[in-house]
């Protein structure tokens, strides 16, 4: 197994939201059947940080976890317009 982990970019400090936006939750469960297994924002000078973690099915290979976690990115990004960043985490 190899990983490649890629910075936001400069440090910034960020605040942790009290409550998620519900579209995350919508998107996922659109894309996925279900609801995510976790879900995390942060507001930073930047804008909006979302980090969501996806939990598939065991016997899902590597290249369709990534894409199901791609489509996830760009549907968040498409419902919450300005985000900062999306980091989708999958594991089974």
């Amino acid at each position: 197994m190899q990983t490649h982990l890629e910075p936001l970019a400069e440090p910034t400090p960020g605040r942790v939201l009290g409550q998620e936006p519900s579209e995350i939750g919508q998107v996922v469960a659109g894309v996925t059947g279900g609801a995510p297994r976790g879900v995390r924002t942060l507001d930073t000078d930047d804008g909006l940080v979302v980090l969501v973690t996806l939990g598939l099915d065991g016997d899902t290979s590597l290249a369709a976890a990534h894409d199901e976690a791609s489509v996830v990115e760009e549907k968040i990004r498409e419902a919450l317009p300005g985000v900062a960043d999306v980091v989708v985490h999958t594991e089974p």
